[in-house]
């Protein structure tokens, strides 16, 4: 029987993994630069429309058993009552990760409302993960313009 000489290939691994890792925070910086770059103009055609439909705030309470961070409850204040959310579609730019621009989407407004929701909670804490503890809310004021998360008082959360 031959013998079979196996050469060291940690070398040729570290070297490998050392690319991987530098491509993905190239992507990382890449995509954070890019969802900079769209937050405002997003924000603008959002609150745009909230503001067409004279909604004041938009609470948002995001479902802590859902790992994607879907809405569990949507609150509007307006001054009428009977104020609904625009029906239309609305255009935003969304950054995908990997790629140099951002693709054109249209979006219902409640699933822009959660794009911009997450992209809230990402920029607060870094990632848009939903705290187990009890449901993360959001605020949006659209006449000072402003998306915040809601701060927890005693472990709950409050709007």
């Amino acid at each position: 029987m031959s013998a079979i000489a196996l050469l060291p290939r940690a070398p040729a691994r570290d070297t490998a993994l050392e690319e991987a890792l530098a491509r993905y925070d190239a992507n990382m910086a890449a995509y954070r630069v890019l969802c900079a770059k769209m937050r405002a103009p997003n924000r603008a055609a959002l609150f745009e429309a909230l503001a067409a439909a004279r909604i004041s705030h938009v609470i948002v309470t995001l479902d802590p058993d859902d790992d994607d961070g879907r809405i569990e409850q949507l609150a509007l204040i307006a001054h009428d009552r009977s104020t609904q959310l625009p029906l239309g579609p609305i255009a935003l730019s969304i950054p995908q990760w990997g790629l140099p621009d951002p693709i054109p989407l249209e979006l219902s407004i409640p699933h822009a409302i959660e794009r911009m929701a997450c992209d809230c909670l990402e920029q607060a804490y870094g990632i848009c993960e939903v705290d187990l503890s009890g449901p993360d809310k959001v605020a949006f004021n659209v006449a000072a313009r402003s998306i915040v998360p809601v701060p927890r008082h005693g472990g709950k959360a409050n709007a």
